[in-house]
């Protein structure tokens, strides 16, 4: 049994903090092959969790595990004490925990990783996990050159590092029903988004294109559930306010727009993605390095409205089988939004993640506009597509294909002669979908 440390927002309220828990629901249903400890880190200013639920039950009881188990001395960590770490987070932020490491993240959502993340790709770990083609490509594709102290070229840097694309997998939450009574919507037909506000989202924008196009339209709602940097009061003040900017843009409107703030349970969520009165879900955004709320709307049968690019296009195109030639190929099975790759924001711009030079999408308003209208005046066709969809990413990214998947790659970048597991993965080689 080979002893594996999880570090990562175990307990946040994040993309990230969802990504730790796969990794750690993955690893923990295999208890005949890893002895799991578990290193909780926060993300940025996001809340933390504090529900009473089994799963964090777990976490918890490895954490206190990872406290009492002798691995920490006057030093520090003793490296040399857990055969394989899986690190959730951004590259900078690896580290050498054990005697193999793996760095598990969504990458940057522009074309190409900081030079810095490149170096600790190559230096601090011995494989990579990524939840998409684009994340990989993000750490692939840029070669930098490497200088001396004269300022003469001594050579190129790329990521050199083993990588396999890994998606999440479709996880059924039930919606909680009493929940999902108490929300009161006036309007018959809605649209959903679900974003940190913040530049890369582009949720102003989003939010200004749909008033523009349904400013006639009593019937029409939007759901906007965001946050800024937590789910605080203060937090809820600010957003309010730049919503607020919003809507003021657009003058006489008669379409409405509902704002969620505050920390929800995964039923809750749920409770949106299958409420009567929620159609589709709708995002204008720059770049994803992987959309979770996207798939989670997807994997529930909402259209979705948004642009072709990044992250979330691993799971909106399936494959579908001509009735004729019989020849399958992918298809999309989203309404796609028409976008431009130009350079990021200055105002974007975060040292040694979101790099100066680098891009991402920039969607088209009038093409969004027609996209939401194209959404709302043809939904019918739009659902059974969704449905369609719902049904092969359901089959496809099932939930324990998906933990056999994370299984088989952990495994290797142990040493060949690991013959406890050789048996085991046999039966499994034809189920795991993996990108190198």
């Amino acid at each position: 049994m080979k002893k594996v440390l999880i570090r990562g927002p175990l307990l946040s309220r994040s993309g990230y903090g969802e990504h730790a828990r796969y990794m750690f629901r993955a690893i923990s249903s295999r208890p005949d092959l890893f002895d799991v400890y578990a290193l909780p880190l926060g993300w940025g200013q996001s809340s933390w969790t504090h529900q009473e639920t089994e799963e964090n039950k777990k976490i918890t009881e490895c954490i206190n595990k990872t406290q009492t188990c002798g691995a920490f001395n006057q030093n520090g960590l003793d490296t040399t004490f857990f055969d394989i770490s899986l690190q959730v987070g951004i590259p900078h932020e690896w580290n050498k925990l054990a005697k193999y490491n793996i760095g598990v993240t969504a990458a940057v959502e522009t074309t190409q990783a900081s030079g810095k993340w490149i170096d600790s790709c190559n230096k601090l770990v011995d494989r990579i996990f990524v939840t998409s083609e684009h994340a990989k490509n993000s750490l692939t594709n840029p070669v930098y050159d490497l200088v001396n102290e004269a300022g003469q070229s001594v050579g190129k840097m790329k990521c050199n590092t083993p990588i396999d694309v890994i998606s999440y997998p479709v996880r059924k939450t039930k919606p909680d029903k009493k929940f999902q009574k108490k929300i009161k919507l006036d309007t018959d037909f809605n649209f959903l988004t679900m974003a940190q506000f913040g530049p890369r989202k582009n949720l102003e924008n989003s939010i200004f294109w749909f008033l523009e196009e349904f400013r006639d339209n009593p019937d029409v709602g939007l759901i906007v559930k965001t946050h800024q940097m937590n789910n605080s009061g203060i937090d809820r003040a600010q957003v309010c306010s730049v919503i607020k900017r919003a809507c003021d843009a657009v003058p006489n409107r008669k379409c409405k727009v509902y704002l969620i703030h505050g920390n929800l349970t995964d039923e809750e969520i749920s409770s949106f993605y299958t409420h009567p009165k929620i159609h589709a879900y709708m995002t204008a955004t720059h770049g994803e390095g992987f959309g979770l709320p996207i798939f989670e709307a997807a994997h529930n049968g909402m259209p979705v409205v948004a642009p072709a690019w990044s992250g979330h296009i691993d799971f909106l195109y399936a494959d579908v089988e001509n009735e004729v030639s019989k020849r399958v190929k992918k298809q999309p099975m989203f309404t796609k939004v028409k976008y431009e790759l130009n350079e990021v924001q200055e105002a974007a711009v975060w040292d040694d993640i979101v790099v100066r030079g680098s891009k991402w999408c920039f969607p088209d308003g009038a093409d969004f506009r027609k996209s939401l209208r194209k959404t709302y005046d043809v939904y019918l066709p739009k659902k059974r597509q969704a449905e369609r969809l719902a049904e092969f990413l359901a089959d496809k990214l099932e939930e324990n294909k998906m933990f056999e998947t994370v299984v088989e790659c952990v495994t290797k970048v142990l040493p060949e002669d690991m013959g406890e597991l050789e048996d085991w993965f046999e039966q499994f080689s034809d189920s795991v979908v993996v990108s190198e």
